[in-house]
């Protein structure tokens, strides 16, 4: 395999010199063309502001309460204008004259819709009374298309978890809320979108993580770090699914998912939270290895205000536990603050801070199949301790209501100590990033989304070395409406990385989409599309000794490269909402680690891959005896072939079924969910054990009263044990009690 390696990387080397040239050429060409583009626009600038402005004020109240309710988007459909109530409920808008359709969404609420003919120097009120929906599904993303859209225009399948979906269940991190995702699966907290990642241990990430659109993916490993996203302050999670690099670049080989954080806005609000859990005792008596008993906590507490234009929130969180096996402990420190001004409505500049300090343990694997939640003697007290800081800053202005600019500035760094009693390594990275992006409406009708996209990534490392890696890209999609219910979505980005000022890649990733909206509530989606993901620092540049295995770099490493297709359906009323899909991947380079029979291991581009299926999901809720009754089913049928070797591709599932019942009565609320994953087929290490199918229960229930919420939690109820990787058992079952007041 490593005579592979090596004839492959002569074959690079032959063509370096000519993709430089081409890259180069490239891309000046590229930062001309959006040069000029940008250019164009002052002219729909001076023309609005040579008219007189007239303003649509008004207020948005609940129907059935009559209270005021802050954080309504008031959006001027068919442009990119738009603004948020306020703490009163209350909102405006300054427009140039015209006839204007305005719509009030919030998620729980049905859509309302007015329309308002505006003249120079008018004022004209338009008032709003939202009713509260049944089936609490959020209508607007912005992933799939880097803007606001509805859910059934997006060409691509999107899977999102609402406020409501987060806030119902006690979970300490995001990847938890994660398997109740349709189509989702985490192998060892690797996600799996549609099974497009497998597992490559911790070493680089096929779906790329977001935070309110900025990237959140470390220089050096290239993996997702779950703890330092802020549960708390979640809004809502979108789950892009499919190749999407076009807009978004590397590590959207498989997937993105975007987390949309709440804006800082009505009433002061402050929010404390306590979570006390334990361990129950093990499926078999064997296993125990203790008699403490087992337990975690988290303290949370977060503040929320807003004065005039400027909301500020922060939260600061502090989690602890013994863990369920030997080294399973931990201690964090969470901390999260974001700001928003709005001095007016066109312009909204953010800032958001989110960092973590971690030290827990390692637990590699088991000795042995008798001592399931033990290491080897040796390796106990072995941990880690990692520190990450992500800072943040947006700029969006809306010039006109054809023209709208946007600016993410972005810094993420990381680092993290190894303290093994056979070996200690170390890490320091730095990502920055910086995009521009451009919204226009073509003709009035057709948006077109262009952008500009650096990067610089910076790491010293024992383990690595010293690395320096660049990115510029461009990108750009039009959403063509070919009529009422018709539209076409092409785009394309265009990629050129450099690795140590010496080797350089580029990477086209072209993609297509339709849209046909049938009838009412029903849309139809067909998409194609390329992705990528560039080998992280790891992948390329590790060397280390762990556990037995040595690991030798790697550097000709190439990018992975894949295309999916993809035709959907999505059907929604008003308390069901259906969804069914078929998908075809294939996958080639894909970076797999190869060990040698001196037992070594390096990271190559060994693998050609087919992934195909259909995934089917429901979400139905109804009123039911004065009550609320909610029911969620998915289901996700997976074929995958590993087509160099001709075996199914490693650590990917063949069937997913997630169901979930919920009963909600006044300030009462139960709920279970039950998750069945098949047996993983194929392993890469320890192909001789035993592998069982997921199959896991957790129960909940909660109560509002005067004090606070209260609620109780069963996690895996059935105490079932299972592997997600090779010889390293998931939780066992454990209780949660969590208090928590809102004043």
């Amino acid at each position: 395999m490593g005579e592979k390696c090596v004839r492959g990387s002569r074959v690079r080397a032959a063509l370096a010199g000519r993709r430089t040239r081409w890259c180069r050429t490239s891309l000046r060409g590229l930062v001309f063309a959006a040069t000029v583009f940008l250019m164009l626009f002052p002219s729909p600038l001076r023309s609005s502001q040579a008219m007189q402005h007239g303003e649509i004020v008004g207020s948005v109240v609940d129907a059935s309460t009559g209270e005021p309710l802050p954080g309504v988007q008031i959006i001027v459909e068919g442009t990119f204008l738009g603004t948020t109530t306020g703490t009163n409920g209350q909102y405006r808008l300054r427009l140039p004259p015209g006839d204007y359709s305005i719509a009030a969404r919030m998620v729980g609420y049905a859509v309302e819709r007015s329309r308002a003919v505006l003249s120079p120097g008018e004022k004209v009120e338009l008032n709003f009374r939202l009713r509260q929906t049944v089936l609490h599904a959020p209508e607007i993303v912005v992933s799939a298309s880097k803007r606001h859209q509805p859910l059934s225009e997006s060409a691509q399948s999107v899977a999102v978890l609402s406020r409501e979906e987060i806030v119902s269940r006690s979970r300490l991190y995001l990847d938890e809320y994660l398997e109740y995702a349709p189509g989702v699966t985490l192998v060892d907290n690797q996600v799996n979108i549609r099974g497009s990642s497998g597992y490559n241990r911790g070493a680089g990430s096929r779906v790329l993580l977001l935070v309110d659109g900025v990237p959140m993916m470390p220089g050096d490993s290239g993996d997702i770090k779950w703890d330092v996203i802020p549960v708390d302050q979640i809004a809502q999670v979108e789950i892009v699914k499919g190749a999407g690099s076009a807009l978004y670049g590397s590590s959207a080989l498989g997937g993105v998912i975007n987390v949309v954080t709440l804006d800082p806005m009505g009433s002061p609000k402050t929010s404390l939270r306590t979570v006390l859990g334990v361990y129950d005792r093990p499926p078999y008596p064997e296993w125990r290895w203790t008699d403490r008993v087992l337990r975690f906590s988290e303290w949370s507490l977060s503040h929320a205000r807003q004065i005039g234009g400027l909301g500020f929130s922060a939260s600061l969180k502090r989690s602890e536990s013994s863990g369920y096996k030997v080294n399973g402990n931990y201690s964090r420190w969470n901390l999260f603050a974001k700001g928003l001004l709005r001095p007016s409505s066109r312009d909204r500049l953010e800032l958001s801070v989110a960092g973590s300090t971690d030290n827990y343990g390692a637990n590699l694997m088991w000795p042995d199949q008798s001592r399931a939640l033990q290491v080897a003697p040796e390796a106990v007290g072995d941990h880690i301790r990692s520190a990450k800081l992500l800072i943040a800053a947006q700029w969006r202005r809306a010039v006109s209501a054809r023209l709208a600019h946007r600016l993410r500035l972005s810094a993420f760094g990381n680092g993290w100590t190894d303290y093994f009693h056979d070996s200690h390594d170390y890490s320091r990275a730095r990502q920055f990033g910086a995009e521009w992006q451009t919204d226009y409406l073509l003709a009035g009708r057709h948006p077109l989304t262009a952008g500009l996209e650096l990067s610089y990534g910076r790491v010293r490392a024992n383990i690595f070395g010293k690395r320096e890696i660049s990115d510029m890209a461009a990108y750009a999609q039009l959403d063509l409406r070919l009529s009422r219910r018709l539209s076409f979505n092409p785009g394309f980005r265009l990629d050129a990385s450099q690795r140590d000022s010496r080797r350089s890649e580029t990477q086209f990733s072209p993609k297509v989409g339709a849209v046909w909206n049938a009838a009412r509530g029903l849309s139809l989606r067909a998409s194609v599309g390329s992705g990528f993901r560039a080998p992280s620092v790891a992948e390329a540049y590790s060397r280390t000794y762990v556990s037995g295995l040595r690991v030798e770099p790697n550097p000709d490493l190439k990018a992975e490269r894949g295309w999916t297709a993809e035709v959907s359906a999505l059907q929604q009323w008003r308390n069901l909402q259906m969804q069914l899909a078929v998908f075809h991947s294939y996958f080639r380079d894909l970076i797999e680690p190869q060990a040698d029979v001196t037992n070594t291991v390096r990271f190559c581009n060994v693998t050609r891959g087919r992934l195909s299926g259909f995934e089917v999901g429901s979400r139905w809720a109804t009123h039911l005896a004065h009550g609320r009754v909610a029911i969620t089913l998915n289901y996700l049928y997976l074929d995958t072939e590993d087509l160099s070797l001709h075996q199914p591709l490693s650590y990917r599932s063949k069937h997913l079924l997630q169901t979930g019942y919920e009963w909600q009565y006044k300030r009462l609320r139960a709920g279970l969910d039950y998750r069945y994953v098949s047996r993983v087929e194929r392993v890469q290490v320890y192909y001789r054990d035993d592998r069982v199918p997921q199959k896991v229960l957790d129960a909940r229930a909660s109560l509002e009263t005067a004090f606070g919420t209260l609620s109780f939690e069963v996690d895996n109820a059935l105490n079932y044990a299972y592997t997600q990787i090779e010889r390293n058992l998931e939780p066992i079952r454990n209780y949660k009690l969590t208090f928590q007041r809102t004043f």
